[in-house]
């Protein structure tokens, strides 16, 4: 029998608490594995962390809002069941309750919007600082995948919480951690969501005839900065990639030194909407639309926001290279054109997303010894290694939508490879 009937019966009863001064933390029984549990896989320690970081602060908060609209436009109304003001980290805690087992994305959507809106009215709060608390009696697979996908890709703070009975009290327990990420995406990118290209670094003294290919070695550390750059530009626009620095050894080369430059191709990942869906038959009239671009277009991550990150380290190499994007490709390509010509590699940057499991590499070679600088270029190349899944084909999208459609096709019939999911529906 659920304790509570409806959601403003949950909420009816929460308000009652805070209004006999309980705190939120007041109210969780928490379990021993999210102080003490020693978990093996990444995704449950970032759980595991994020638990922990909002209970620190869950025992003194303040009501900012019960029920009410938030929203800074008048003819918006967003109304989340609670915002907390947690004076000790000076940060805000989004409640979202949930009283029936069909609760799935809809939360995230919803606690998106929240965040987004208090985003816009504080334009420089921390992601960290913008916290995010579920209250739930049913965790159906969508709705944990939505929880992964915040704590471990976008590492913002979620806490995950239902209502128990205990010797005739309601109280709130956290959701098992292992329960959370079981059964759950991948934790590597398919290797089809990441495109690029190469940035390549032409002296023109050996077009002009120098036979000298190391005119441009003094110059290794301007590059290591230009490389810099693009990891700033890249968290200025909100991207998550990668880049490498090496030195070409073909001869033919006009670039003895190249950039390699990587992000997420946001278009490619729309295979993982047909596989919630179940076909594209199911997809919406946008999320087809979607699908018809990648049939026509094909696009592979080359955005305005990539070129923007480009254009950020011209002024740097101009003074003693023609830097030129060349080989606009996806990254298994990129890979392939890449490897065999390697003879060193300089630097390795990476950022979004991918920073704090890079991070947790170079702890990982820290801790037995290593003394990896971080833009250890060969580190970078066994990071991205180990965070890409290269078995995960992508969808021939015109098959769908282009003139080879056939409505009767089964997905599983284009693609059964398995990627990772970063989006909502």
């Amino acid at each position: 029998m659920a304790i509570f009937e409806n959601e403003p019966a949950m909420q009816k009863w929460l308000k009652g608490m805070f209004d006999q001064g309980e705190q939120l933390g007041d109210l969780v029984l928490v379990s021993d594995e999210v102080h003490n549990g020693k978990f093996s896989s990444e995704d449950q320690r970032a759980i595991q962390a994020s638990f922990q970081y909002i209970l620190e602060f869950a025992y003194c908060t303040e009501v900012m809002a019960a029920d009410a609209n938030i929203s800074a436009t008048k003819s918006e109304v967003l109304r989340p069941d609670f915002v907390l003001y947690a004076p000790e980290a000076q940060g805000i805690m989004v409640v979202e309750l949930k009283n029936f087992s069909a609760a799935t994305r809809e939360t995230g959507t919803e606690i998106g919007a929240y965040a987004g809106e208090i985003r816009s009215q504080l334009p420089f709060i921390a992601d960290a600082d913008v916290m995010s608390v579920i209250i739930s009696p049913e965790w159906p697979t969508l709705l944990r995948h939505y929880v992964v996908q915040e704590i471990y890709w976008r590492r913002r703070k979620v806490l995950c919480l239902q209502p128990v009975e205990v010797d005739g009290e309601v109280r709130l327990e956290t959701v098992d951690i292992e329960f959370l990420a079981a059964g759950n995406i991948s934790l590597k990118a398919a290797a089809h969501y990441l495109g690029g290209y190469h940035i390549c670094l032409y002296d023109d003294e050996l077009q002009a005839g120098s036979e000298d290919r190391e005119r441009l070695t003094p110059y290794e550390e301007q590059m290591r900065t230009a490389l810099r750059v693009l990891a700033t530009e890249g968290e200025a626009h909100g991207l998550t990639g990668f880049a490498f620095l090496w030195k070409d050894k073909w001869e033919q080369s006009l670039a003895p030194y190249m950039i390699t430059l990587v992000n997420f191709a946001p278009f490619q990942q729309l295979d993982q909407i047909l596989r919630r869906k179940n076909g594209w038959e199911t997809a919406t009239d946008f999320q087809r639309t979607m699908m018809e671009i990648n049939a026509e277009f094909d696009p592979q991550g080359h955005t305005g926001a990539l070129m923007a990150q480009t254009r950020a380290i011209d002024s740097i190499l101009e003074r003693f290279c023609r830097p030129m994007p060349e080989g606009f490709n996806s990254w298994v390509d990129l890979r392939r054109q890449m490897w065999p010509r390697v003879e060193r590699m300089v630097a390795f940057e990476t950022w979004g997303a991918f920073t704090p499991r890079y991070l947790d590499m170079l702890r990982g070679a820290y801790k037995v010894g290593n003394g990896f600088e971080y833009s250890h270029g060969e580190l970078g190349w066994d990071f991205v290694e180990s965070i890409v899944d290269y078995s995960a084909e992508p969808p021939y999208w015109p098959m769908l939508f282009g003139d080879d459609e056939d409505e009767d096709m089964d997905f599983d019939d284009i693609n059964d490879g398995d990627g990772f999911d970063m989006g909502d529906d």
